[in-house]
């Protein structure tokens, strides 16, 4: 579909396709920028670019998704009105800035990622064109040069102060794996999933987030601040996972009471990132769903960037005996990641669909995701 729509708007077949896919985190939510521990995988929902020169010196893109085309000047690099398109031209200004030289674009993209979904479409979109561009231009950007890249992309260009899961996953997937990643050292491992007869369902509260306008951009300030706080009294403490053997709790309790809350949710989640990926590596898949509610226990009541009907949808997950779930992504809205076993799935999914369409009015969508590779050329 996306190479015949490159041919009916631009008359040619294109040169060059990427496959980029979204991204689910097994756990380890809000401390990629604290330089903390997180488990991502990417999935089996994406977006998919075709690309080719042109000699207008111009980009010229078309959105399947938003039937949408607009043109720019390869060389102008400003904000546009249109929400998705910023995040293509922050991604021209990136390679403007490490002096690669471009020339004229076309460009379709279209994919299956649901928006606002917390899966990560915008990494997903930076970091597809990303690579997109690396290669028609032979840019020679490594993959870890193309995740810094979609990360700088957000937070100087679009404004959200997000880390570097979101590209690094979207980047460096692998098939039935998941990554256990520290993102203070970005050092990483690969982590075998075998979910022994579950399968991971996103359940869609269908609550629209934008990051950029919600209290999200908030907690990475009250976070900076409070690790402030801590090195005043701490100074040796580079991050949230050096505080094992420090006492901040009656010292933040008194200084910053909401901040120690925040401290507490990241301290502990870093820890269930690390057991998480050892229930996955001896197979205790329960003690792994139970680490998912805890997790979401945590972003609900200490940090806070839950709403109501990800809390429902959750206790839903309980009544039905799911073994296990938890709000994911950025938060105020978007999916649950639900652990469900595969002998009655199905029956599980429409139940807490009608049960939650009945106390809220709205339909919840649901998507059997599987993990599979990162950014490609197809």
């Amino acid at each position: 579909m996306i190479k015949q729509t490159f041919k009916d708007k631009f008359g040619v077949a294109p040169s060059l396709s990427i496959q980029a896919p979204g991204r689910i985190n097994l756990i380890g939510e809000h401390t990629d920028y604290n330089d903390g521990f997180v488990l991502p995988a990417a999935v089996n929902k994406g977006i998919h670019f075709a690309l080719n020169h042109n000699d207008t010196g111009k980009l010229r893109i078309y959105s399947i998704d938003f039937d949408d085309y607009w043109e720019s000047d390869i060389q102008i690099i400003e904000k546009t009105d249109k929400g998705w398109g910023n995040y293509i031209m922050g991604t021209l200004q990136q390679f403007q800035k490490r002096s690669i030289p471009l020339s004229g674009i076309d460009c379709v993209v279209g994919g299956d990622i649901p928006i606002g979904s917390g899966m990560s479409s915008s990494a997903a979109l930076v970091c597809g064109f990303a690579t997109g561009l690396n290669k028609l231009f032979k840019a020679d950007l490594s993959q870890w040069d193309i995740a810094k890249l979609g990360r700088q992309v957000e937070n100087e260009f679009v404004g959200t102060a997000c880390g570097i899961m979101d590209q690094f996953a979207s980047v460096f997937g692998k098939t039935g794996h998941a990554m256990l990643l520290d993102c203070g050292s970005l050092d990483f491992e690969y982590v075998p999933v075998d979910l022994e007869g579950h399968t991971l369902v996103l359940i869609n509260t269908m609550v629209k987030h934008q990051n950029t306008n919600s209290g999200y951009n908030d907690r990475p300030a009250e976070c900076a601040e409070a690790l402030r706080l801590l090195q005043e009294k701490y100074p040796t403490i580079q991050n949230f996972k050096d505080i094992e053997t420090v006492d901040y709790h009656n010292y933040l309790s008194e200084k910053a009471p909401i901040l120690k809350k925040r401290v507490d949710y990241v301290f502990q989640e870093n820890r269930r990132v690390l057991e998480a990926r050892n229930c996955l590596e001896q197979g205790n898949i329960l003690g792994f769903g139970q680490l998912l509610y805890a997790s979401h226990d945590g972003l609900s009541t200490q940090y806070e960037v839950s709403c109501k009907e990800l809390d429902l949808l959750v206790e839903l997950a309980h009544r039905e005996e799911i073994t296990g779930a938890r709000m994911m992504g950025g938060g105020f809205g978007g999916c649950t990641l639900n652990l469900i076993d595969n002998l009655n799935i199905n029956e599980v999914v429409q139940s807490m669909q009608v049960t939650y369409k009945e106390e809220t009015g709205l339909e919840a969508e649901a998507y059997f995701v599987e993990i599979e590779d990162g950014c490609r050329v197809l």
